[in-house]
């Protein structure tokens, strides 16, 4: 899977798992407690080693989410302009995806898109 195959594919997921946070309060609930259950129990695969924080923006509050640098050389500018962006859904806050390692199951239902 190539870089902007990669990104479509997370800016999806995170389209689902905000569609459902703002759609389901008990889900938003569990989200903020305990990112990493909440995605479990909610169908997602999340990589046990992996530590999930889920960070709700206000009007007093602005999070730019930056996902690691792979180095030197490992992207070209065509990758890298794939890659730029984000996902913006009404919180006042821009996320990008890239290199995501949550996946969705397949069995979390349908909780529409966002962006």
């Amino acid at each position: 899977m190539n870089a902007n195959e990669l990104n479509n594919q997370n800016r999806k997921l995170y389209g689902q798992i905000l569609a459902q946070a703002m759609s389901d309060a008990k889900f938003h609930a569990a989200l903020l407690q305990n990112p990493a259950q909440a995605l479990k129990d909610a169908g997602y695969s999340v990589d046990p080693s992996l530590s999930v924080k889920v960070l709700e923006s206000n009007n007093d509050q602005f999070y730019v989410v930056i996902p690691p640098n792979p180095g030197p050389g490992v992207l070209s500018d065509e990758h890298l302009a794939a890659v730029a962006g984000g996902s913006s859904a009404g919180t006042g806050g821009s996320a990008s995806t890239a290199g995501c390692p949550v996946s969705s199951a397949g069995s979390a239902g349908t909780a529409g898109t966002a962006g």
